[in-house]
């Protein structure tokens, strides 16, 4: 089994670059698939997404749990995204909590649309369509930030809402009372 790699932090020059471009002839090299494999053993148990800039690897690909099964708690394998795209998104936005496991510990509120409509290449290649809602979309948007050198608190309208672990589970039990 690999090593996982060391999931790089805020900070780091890779994580405020932009990624680069699959071939879509490249798809299939020992590299991309080095990269895909090395994405899917890093991601921890309890992360929805991780994006190659984030493992210090410059290339648009990450890796995400953006099922629709995954939010009804069916299992599921997380999707590899190659040269990902929003194609179009909802008039509708929703402002919620991110994390970012480049910012271990720190959540802010940030506003993105609601549902959007994604294209991307799998690790065999295939061209997939999908419309993706609620926290998949937020997922797919957040990693698809990571590809084009921006961060989750980039996208933050209101600072005041920057926590930390503690607060946010304070916050978190009480939505949930």
């Amino acid at each position: 089994m690999l090593k996982p790699k060391k999931i790089i932090q805020f900070g780091h020059k890779t994580l405020r670059q932009n990624s680069a471009e699959v071939p879509l002839g490249y798809i299939n090299s020992s590299e991309i698939k080095k990269v895909v494999a090395d994405l899917k053993n890093t991601i921890p148990e309890n992360g929805i997404g991780l994006a190659a800039p984030q493992i210090n690897q410059p290339w648009r690909i990450f890796v995400a749990d953006i099922s629709k099964e995954k939010w009804s708690d069916a299992p599921v394998q997380p999707s590899i995204c190659i040269n990902p795209k929003i194609i179009s998104s909802s008039s509708r936005v929703e402002s919620d909590w991110e994390g970012c496991l480049s910012a271990p510990g720190i959540w802010g509120k940030v506003e993105r649309p609601y549902s959007v409509k994604v294209e991307y290449y799998d690790e065999t290649g295939q061209k997939i369509t999908a419309d993706l809602g609620g926290v998949a979309a937020r997922v797919f948007q957040h990693e698809l930030d990571h590809l084009n050198g921006v961060l989750f608190v980039d996208r933050m309208k209101d600072m005041t809402t920057l926590i930390m672990d503690e607060e946010f589970d304070k916050i978190r039990d009480n939505e949930r009372v």
